[in-house]
């Protein structure tokens, strides 16, 4: 028999009116209306959804006139319950499907030229060529986001010491909005919008404007394989009047 937590038989008066609201709402609903509304109800984190979307599920097949199994009553009408097991599980299955098919992994695609291990080929700038530099960029938490970890080395120069840099940066979305959170070793904290170029390109990640200096990192697509990097800065008196900071071509690891 059809069992519903808490409660051996269904009767719209033993809800409260929290309930009943809903109960009315979704018997005037067609089935897609019914797994939409309940869609929406979860995403919108309304409690419980699971529990009010059975409740709808089974009132539309009532009133559809499929009996629901009495199992063990003489006398009452009956339905296989195979068959009625088979028309619910089609049912509760539909959501399934659904957020199946908005699965995050080819929410990156355009990023395919960039993802994987790359190691720095020539470099100049600021300070100076790097005598090792290299990144990964791959998908992380179930593909909801990007990780990018870099690793550059400058030998001492100019009486300057030796300097070894590490940075993370994680890659997500908000609101249909591309972002990034950058993170390095010497303390430095970073927010980017992330943009494309018309052509897919170039990645240009563009910082927030807070009144300091503003950063600007570039990666463009040469061939397949290789890539440029190019981070600029523009002072806080002259906001977009970027000037390059490091430069290099990184090659893919095969």
């Amino acid at each position: 028999m059809l069992h519903f937590p808490q409660h051996r038989h269904l009767h719209e008066n033993s809800y409260s009116l929290n309930h009943r609201l809903i109960i009315a709402r979704y018997k005037q609903a067609t089935p897609i209306e019914c797994l939409n509304g309940g869609l929406l109800t979860s995403r919108s984190g309304s409690p419980p959804f699971f529990y009010h979307w059975f409740i709808a599920v089974y009132y539309y097949i009532r009133d559809m006139q499929y009996p629901i199994p009495q199992v063990g009553k003489r006398g009452s009408a009956q339905m296989k319950p195979s068959g009625f097991v088979l028309i619910v599980g089609a049912v509760l299955l539909l959501p399934l499907v659904v957020f199946a098919q908005s699965s995050p992994k080819d929410s990156w695609a355009d990023w395919g030229f960039l993802l994987g291990e790359w190691t720095a080929t020539e470099s100049s700038g600021v300070p100076g060529q790097a005598s090792k530099g290299s990144f990964t960029l791959t998908p992380d938490l179930n593909g909801t986001v990007l990780v990018r970890k870099n690793h550059a080395e400058y030998p001492a120069i100019g009486g300057r010491s030796a300097i070894a840099h590490d940075d993370l940066m994680v890659i997500y979305r908000e609101a249909d909005v591309t972002k990034a959170f950058y993170d390095d070793s010497e303390g430095h904290a970073i927010h980017y919008v992330v943009t494309f170029s018309p052509d897919k390109k170039k990645i240009v990640f563009l910082s927030e404007k807070t009144g300091g200096p503003q950063y600007r990192l570039t990666y463009e697509d040469l061939r397949p394989g290789i890539a440029r990097v190019l981070f600029e800065i523009a002072p806080p008196d002259s906001p977009d009047q970027f000037i390059k900071y490091v430069e290099a071509t990184v090659r893919r690891k095969a």
